[in-house]
Parts: structure tokens; sequence; C-alpha cells
């Protein structure tokens, strides 16, 4: 099964997560990422300026980044 890497990163630093996951695919990988970016809007209480900055990147087992999630697009579903 995939390995993948859910770091929270914004504008000025890049959060390396220390656990790795194993999804059957892409997309479930990104399912996490979204749940993820939902626990950061709601742990960090932040205004929309600085959520608009902050951001899930899925790595790969060697972490290059496969996709990202705005933590602001949660807020928009």
């Amino acid at each position: 099964m995939p390995h993948f890497y859910l770091n929270v990163c914004d504008d000025q630093y890049r959060h390396m997560d220390p656990y790795v996951y194993e999804f059957a695919s892409l997309k479930q990988a990104r399912d996490a990422a979204v749940r993820v970016a939902r626990e950061v809007v709601a742990d960090d209480g932040l205004d929309a300026a600085a959520l608009d900055r902050k951001r899930i990147e899925i790595a790969d087992a060697e972490g290059h980044t496969l996709a990202t999630v705005p933590v602001l697009e949660v807020l928009r579903h």
C-alpha cells in the first residue's frame, strides 16, 4: 500500500509530518488531508488571511508533493 505524508505548510514554514500514512489511493490521502485542514481551522482559530496562507501538502514516501489542499477550501464546502 502506498505511503503518504500530510505536511502542514504556509508561506513561512513547512511542518514535515513525522508519521507515515498508508492509503490505497491519492484520493484517500486527499480525503485525510481535508480532515487535517479542518483540524487546523478548529485548533488555530486564525483569521481568514492567516488561514488563506495555510495548506496541507500530500507527499509521497520520497517527499515529493503530489497534491495540495488549501485550508480555506474546507471552509467553502
